[in-house]
């Protein structure tokens, strides 16, 4: 009789953050099609998955066949593909993990990012970023969206840069 307990246990479902890590790394496929509007969220599971480590990050791009350029003197590394939109900023330090994509407006940006959010089950709580949407989303990280360019405002036509922080 004692091995039923252990029988129950067995078949109970996973963890919520054993299932999330699970379709966060399944998400990262979507790096493989660099031109298709999913590229971003790969880039989100690939910025979550790398959580603060710029190396391990760009590792994770890397081998997708994405290029990397790190420049120790500003403190950055860059991600790209010569064939799609999105552009992914790491801060060496680990900070900040910026993926913005050119052709894409915040709205359409807040969509994807709230769909990855939901669908990667992350629970979020709205907060203030840079004066614009974000939300903390747990462990000390956070991720809000603005519009691209080296002065973004809360809200673009045309393009979107979300941002993921972590803490230090």
């Amino acid at each position: 009789m004692r091995l039923l307990p252990a029988l129950a246990l067995a078949v109970l479902p996973l963890p919520a953050a054993a299932q999330n890590a699970t379709i966060v790394k399944a998400l990262l496929a979507n790096l493989n099609a660099p031109t298709a509007p999913e590229a971003q969220m790969g880039a989100f599971s690939a910025c979550l998955l790398g959580n603060g480590n710029a190396e391990e990050t760009a590792g994770i791009f890397e081998v997708r066949g994405w290029n990397v350029s790190a420049d120790p003197e500003m403190g950055s590394v860059d991600i790209w593909s010569d064939e799609g939109p999105v552009h992914v900023t790491l801060y060496m330090d680990g900070a900040i993990c910026s993926v913005a994509h050119s052709a894409q407006s915040t709205a359409l940006g807040t969509v994807s990012l709230s769909a990855y959010l939901e669908t990667t089950g992350y629970e979020t709580m709205a907060i203030e970023m840079e004066g614009c949407t974000g939300w903390a989303i747990g462990n000390g990280v956070a991720v809000g969206i603005t519009s691209g360019g080296q002065d973004p405002v809360c809200s673009s036509d045309s393009d979107n840069d979300v941002r993921f922080t972590f803490a230090q």
